[in-house]
């Protein structure tokens, strides 16, 4: 795949058959029936240069995705986020919430294997206790946390790598 120079990577994992607008966007997705730009299960590392070389990516959008992944892989894969983003880019991850109100969301899937809630993030900000006690000795590589929110049954959260 050829890129127009200025041209933002954006990367959109487990994207389906979901699209989004303006340029640069690279749909990655384990099954060929929506027509990914690449063909790729992100529990396999690392990823290929070809769309994902170290500090290539500008941006990357997992929206329910990371709860599909096995729970020895979480790690690993922010991890190789991490690698493959900019310093100055952004890692969108939208999960379902495991709550007193919102745990059908969560367990009722059985291709749910990871399970979310607002502290999870915590373990890969740099400046909270739980990162600096625990993520770091776990490998959880540093993000600044730059939002995150609970929205209806989700939480939602924006990462940027400290490097």
């Amino acid at each position: 795949m050829k890129r127009q120079k200025n041209v933002l990577r954006k990367l959109s994992l487990g994207a389906g058959n979901i699209r989004e607008s303006g340029e640069g966007w690279i749909y990655i997705d384990v099954s060929c029936h929506d027509n990914p730009n690449y063909v790729w299960n992100i529990e396999n590392m690392p990823w290929p240069d070809e769309w994902a070389g170290e500090n290539q990516v500008d941006y990357i959008k997992s929206d329910n995705l990371f709860e599909h992944l096995k729970p020895e892989k979480l790690i690993p894969v922010m991890s190789e986020c991490w690698r493959v983003l900019k310093s100055t880019g952004i890692l969108w991850i939208k999960v379902p919430r495991v709550g007193p109100t919102t745990l059908d969301a969560a367990f009722a899937d059985p291709t749910h294997f990871t399970f979310f809630t607002p502290a999870t993030f915590d373990y890969f900000d740099y400046q909270h206790k739980r990162y600096k006690v625990y993520g770091s000795s776990y490998g959880c590589k540093p993000f600044r946390r730059l939002r995150q929110s609970v929205v209806e049954r989700f939480i939602v959260v924006e990462l940027q790598p400290l490097k």
